[in-house]
């Protein structure tokens, strides 16, 4: 009897600790490096709470994310691979909605796969991903400030 509950006892721990190892795995590097910017921008009282997370990578891989301050405005905190942080108020820029605008106000029957907030050439950009014509993937790069294109580029 005692060799039966050792062997059920050892095939638990067993199996826990294969789960951990799988579910650990199985994080992926996407949301670890969402919880790192999240976790930082919380601990060093930049934002109270996060609300969105961008992932952006052209020239360089961009971490930016939204969330609210102690007062209850929302800034958007980009972070650039040098470890360069540019915080900005929501008001300052075009919204996600308008950036998408701009790319179907030139390709009107576009499906949009995904809008991010990222820095390039200096300056805060939304890049939006967009398929036309079923198979043809483009991505356009906008202004955050002002909604104008900065980039276009239609596969081919």
């Amino acid at each position: 009897m005692k060799k039966i509950l050792w062997s059920i006892l050892a095939s638990s721990i067993i199996i826990g600790i294969s789960v951990l190892v799988i579910f650990n795995r199985a994080i992926s590097p996407y949301e670890k490096q969402k919880h790192a910017i999240s976790h930082l921008v919380i601990s060093e009282g930049i934002l109270k709470h996060v609300e969105r997370f961008y992932l952006y990578q052209a020239d360089q891989k961009v971490l930016s994310v939204l969330g609210k301050n102690s007062s209850g405005e929302h800034i958007y905190v980009i972070t650039e691979e040098n470890n360069t942080a540019h915080l900005y108020y929501k008001r300052e820029f075009i919204t996600e909605e308008q950036a998408v605008q701009v790319v179907q106000s030139i390709d009107n029957d576009s499906k949009i796969l995904h809008t991010v907030l990222g820095w390039y050439k200096q300056q805060p950009v939304w890049e939006i991903a967009y398929v036309i014509n079923k198979y043809q993937l483009c991505y356009m790069t906008i202004s955050a400030y002002d909604g104008k294109i900065i980039r276009h580029i239609k596969s081919t």
